[in-house]
């Protein structure tokens, strides 16, 4: 599911945090990050049926967005991770 990346030190965290961040404004189309956002709040307060149904609906809407193709924020801690490796 990918729910941790990685794991820094304590003292690290908050510029880690704060690298990825401008990494996803600065590389992906705010519509995606939005939908991804709405994705994990939708699925918080439904069964496990239903937020595999609203991922399912979500990721159309994307794919349409962008031609048919995935969008640009699935998959960004993966080219994050190379482009910013320490």
């Amino acid at each position: 599911m990918g729910l941790v990346n990685e794991v820094v030190e304590p003292d690290q965290l908050l510029p880690r945090v704060r690298a990825m961040a401008e990494y996803i404004v600065a590389n992906t189309d705010p519509y995606a990050v939005q939908i991804t956002k709405r994705t994990a709040v939708d699925g918080l307060d439904v069964g496990q049926g239903q937020a595999l149904l609203l991922e399912a609906l979500y990721s159309e809407m994307l794919k349409n967005r962008h031609g048919g193709h995935e969008s640009a924020m699935f998959g960004y801690s993966e080219r994050f991770r190379k482009n910013n490796d320490t």
